[in-house]
């Protein structure tokens, strides 16, 4: 640990403990798997430091198997809470280094690597027209202790049809609604199945709708539908002019 200081200081009273598994009367690092803590007891206030650079061992065994060296970070206590410093591995002295921009209690730990996971799908409408766009639902979340990115790939029939990327922060859980364009099969998020749809064309559609529905129903325009609204609009101004002449 090297301390530089803001101002002169003619007497710095600081005890650094033996480093221990357990974080004593202070919470536990909010993510990661902790490797080791180190209590620091001082009066010197955070203005009166410069800097202080920290240079941590840590036994490579004690990192949980299948993380690599970029996974362990060196956290300080401060203001109620811990901070993560920016952490790098030395190659040449074996060490981690980081820098905290005051003197307090230290944590190590090993963060497990961020990932995007799909854990459920909502089902694609039963029927869409040919041609038309549609979409699916997937619930996505981030387990890991670092932000993640992934691009989703929509599949119909293992066929790709859209993709969509989704950026995570550790701990979040979203939702993801993706479009692509209508087409009969099993359809899928990133091999998270969602369901059946089926396709009809516009003809087929009104002449033998699906169990269920009626002709005119399901994804987009219907052009009897639109020919009703359109004679509903002419006889509502035809009786405001009606109105009109009576008066």
């Amino acid at each position: 640990m090297n301390v530089t200081f803001a101002t002169d200081q003619s007497t710095v009273e600081t005890t650094v403990f033996e480093p221990t598994t357990d974080s004593g009367p202070l919470p536990p690092v909010p993510r990661g798997d902790a490797l080791g803590y180190v209590p620091v007891e001082t009066g010197i206030d955070d203005e009166a430091v410069r800097s202080v650079g920290l240079a941590v061992d840590v036994d490579a065994q004690a990192v949980p198997d299948n993380r690599s060296r970029d996974s362990v970070v060196v956290y300080r206590y401060t203001n109620g809470g811990w901070s993560a410093l920016p952490t790098r591995y030395d190659s040449s002295a074996g060490r981690y280094l980081a820098t905290a921009d005051g003197l307090s209690s230290l944590a190590v730990a090993s963060l497990e690597p961020g990932q995007v996971r799909v854990v459920n799908t909502t089902s694609p409408p039963d029927w869409a027209r040919q041609g038309y766009q549609t979409n699916v639902t997937a619930t996505v979340e981030n387990p890991g202790d670092r932000p993640a990115q992934r691009t989703l790939t929509v599949t119909v029939d293992g066929r790709p049809v859209a993709n969509e990327t989704v950026r995570l922060d550790p701990g979040e859980r979203d939702e993801v609604t993706i479009g692509f364009p209508a087409g009969g099969g099993t359809v899928a998020v990133e091999g998270t199945e969602a369901g059946q749809m089926n396709v009809s064309e516009g003809n087929q559609w009104d002449n033998d709708p699906p169990s269920g529905l009626s002709a005119g129903d399901g994804p987009g325009f219907d052009l009897g539908l639109v020919a009703l609204l359109f004679v509903a609009l002419v006889l509502v101004g035809v009786a405001q002019r009606l109105r009109r002449l009576r008066r």
